[in-house]
């Protein structure tokens, strides 16, 4: 199905990426209250998340994050920032970098991107981006503008570390798809041969 529903097959390897990536990471909470979400197979029960690494700044270069997380009284964290490429924009949740006031490093962060009302939380997008591929899922410039209730995942400072598990899964998702495009691409030359 890969060749055909390119705007399913990435957010459901996000989604799997973060399911595990919180089974490995997250607060018991946290865990209990996404994990049997994210692996849903009742569509009104699934959540999808996306995964919010890039700034303007570049890619590789996670130092530079200029997105940061600051502690609220209830243990949560407010998130304000700029994220350069948003992937699933449209999620339930997302996992996002940023940097703490007591860390020079980055950290993870899970967070909802809609509020209990429904409304963006704290999220501004800026624009979509005007993309070759997958033009089906929504991927854009977000302006944090206080994003609320974000929950740490891992330990403070080690973001990268536990990130690159949704990155590890989505690769695998990568491979996959690439061959069942080789695949269908063989199947549509093979017949046109004919």
């Amino acid at each position: 199905m890969s060749p055909t529903l390119g705007g399913t097959t990435c957010p459901l390897a996000m989604t799997d990426g973060v399911a595990r990536c919180l089974e490995l990471h997250g607060p018991k909470h946290i865990v209990d209250l996404s994990l049997p979400r994210l692996i849903a197979r009742e569509p009104s029960a699934l959540w999808t998340s996306g995964q919010w690494m890039t700034e303007r700044s570049g890619g590789s270069d996670v130092s530079a994050t200029e997105t940061r997380a600051y502690p609220d009284s209830d243990g949560t964290w407010t998130v304000k920032g700029f994220k350069w490429f948003s992937s699933a924009t449209d999620s339930n949740i997302t996992l996002l970098l940023a940097k703490t006031p007591r860390s020079p490093r980055v950290s993870l962060f899970w967070a909802r991107v809609k509020d209990e009302n429904g409304e963006l939380n704290g999220v501004r997008i800026i624009r979509l981006k005007d993309k070759f591929g997958t033009k089906s899922i929504p991927t854009a410039e977000l302006e944090l503008t206080g994003m609320k209730g974000a929950v740490m995942i891992g330990t403070e400072g080690n973001g990268v570390k536990a990130i690159s598990e949704v990155l590890n899964i989505t690769r695998l998702h990568c491979a996959f798809s690439n061959i069942s495009a080789m695949k269908r691409a063989f199947a549509i030359v093979t017949v046109f041969s004919i």
